[in-house]
């Protein structure tokens, strides 16, 4: 809402630097552009942690590092990074619906197959003693 309200009161401001260029002049546009690419750089690096990991955990038998994990991620994630960016994504979207759908029922399909932890609990409160809380901190 608040960089909408700034491109209708100056229609020039395209992008946070160019708005920040207009409002803070030009030392405020450089420490914005600073800020939104360490952010997005940031953001970036841990969803690409976060598909090693998965991958790393998919293939736990082999023991891949997380280097050759983080690639495989990248190499499968890689063809449909800028999918979203094409005019007509009805297809794409579709697609990817049946994909998420696929993956939580291959999940609960597999987690059927797992025996339950017999200390694991269905309760919604989690549990309030200082070592549970401390040790689900991580």
């Amino acid at each position: 809402r608040i960089m909408y309200a700034t491109h209708t009161r100056f229609p020039e401001a395209r992008s946070q630097g160019e708005a920040a260029g207009i409002l803070f002049g030009p030392f405020g546009q450089g420490f914005i552009k600073t800020v939104v690419h360490l952010y997005l750089f940031t953001i970036q690096s841990a969803y690409l942690n976060s598909l090693g990991r998965t991958i790393m955990n998919e293939f736990y038998g082999t023991r891949v590092c997380l280097p050759v994990a983080t690639a495989i991620a990248g190499a499968i994630v890689f063809p449909f990074a800028q999918l979203r960016s094409y005019g007509d994504i009805t297809g794409i979207s579709i697609a990817s619906f049946v994909a998420v759908v696929g993956v939580v029922l291959l999940i609960t399909s597999e987690s059927r197959k797992v025996e339950p932890d017999p200390m694991a609990t269905t309760s919604f409160w989690p549990p309030l003693g200082i070592t549970d809380s401390l040790t689900s901190v991580g």
